[in-house]
């Protein structure tokens, strides 16, 4: 007896405190045990209590550690979808088309979350996404004193004091239009949180669903703009630093990057939650594609339309 409260005796913190209440309950009692008279039933009786009352909570412990483990796994094999949209220019129309789309998603999402939540069971088309849009050239030229425009390389106290371009504004203005027309009643999302990054700003809406819309706002007088650029941005921030700083086990970076995907998109695109899930599907049935694309249809009438059609039914 001795022996065995040698061995399990727990150790403490700098503060002295136990790092676990319940073991270091048990073997103060064992300890008060152990000083008791053992031909004495009762006090047999008592011992034996303690051990059980023991194992009960090393039984606990392990069901606890697997319950862990279990939802570990479900959440590192749920899809996590980066959704990377472009834009530059684009009409107020084209911008309420694609915001649609997310919106949508955002929905869909949702009701899949809640349902997971309230009836305890997994659902297989289960899936996590974030919206980005990447703002090209997102604010307006800043003019120093003399009227040159500041490119970066000019030491000027207020060479940062940039202001968002009309673009970005209309973005912002047609959030709530968007909202309101999926969800089909008069509906405000909360205004975006404002962060200053190395490229520009950042703009991040929370949506009815709990995901998050963010709009990454890009300087050219602190990084190098255009759509090809964009691309190598997002690539190399959500795949080279946010997917691989997660965690330092290997074969969980591993199960990660199996279930991670970006979902490159123009900023007029619309599309429905089933044509994501139908691509997902395509990657999750066979891990060596390494890209999947839908099928895409231009929209509008004429000779230029039909020669769309033809050309992307060709080449996706």
């Amino acid at each position: 007896l001795e022996q065995w409260l040698v061995y399990n005796r727990n150790r403490k913190d700098k503060g002295g405190q136990s790092s676990d209440s319940n073991d270091t309950t048990s073997v103060q009692r064992l300890e008060d045990a152990a000083k008791l008279d053992l031909t004495d039933p009762k006090n047999r009786k008592k011992i034996q209590e303690n051990q059980q009352n023991q194992m009960r909570s090393r039984a606990y412990s392990t069901v606890q550690n697997t319950f862990m483990a279990r939802r570990n796994y479900i959440r590192d094999n749920t899809p996590k979808v980066y959704i990377c949209a472009t834009m530059w220019h684009e009409t107020e129309s084209e911008m309420v088309q694609m915001l649609n789309s997310i919106f949508k998603l955002d929905m869909d999402q949702n009701i899949r979350r809640n349902v997971q939540e309230l009836l305890k069971t997994h659902d297989e088309d289960y899936y996590e996404f974030s919206a980005n849009i990447f703002f090209d050239d997102a604010f307006e030229d800043h003019v120093d004193k003399d009227g040159n425009i500041i490119n970066g390389d000019n030491e000027d106290e207020t060479w940062n004091d940039f202001e968002t371009n009309e673009y970005v504004k209309k973005l912002v203005a047609v959030i709530d239009t968007s909202a309101s027309h999926v969800h089909q009643v008069n509906m405000r999302v909360e205004p975006p949180v404002k962060y200053p990054t190395p490229y520009g700003g950042r703009l991040e809406w929370t949506l009815p669903g709990g995901n998050k819309l963010i709009a990454h706002m890009k300087n050219k007088a602190m990084i190098r703009h255009k759509k090809r650029w964009s691309q190598v941005m997002y690539m190399y921030y959500f795949l080279g630093f946010n997917l691989w700083s997660q965690t330092k086990d290997i074969k969980r970076k591993e199960i990660l990057s199996d279930n991670t995907f970006l979902l490159a998109l123009d900023g007029d695109v619309d599309f429905e939650p089933s044509a994501l899930l139908l691509l997902l599907d395509l990657m999750k049935k066979n891990l060596k594609v390494g890209a999947a694309c839908g099928r895409i249809h231009p929209t509008g009438s004429g000779l230029m339309v039909w020669y769309q059609k033809f050309e992307y039914a060709l080449g996706h």
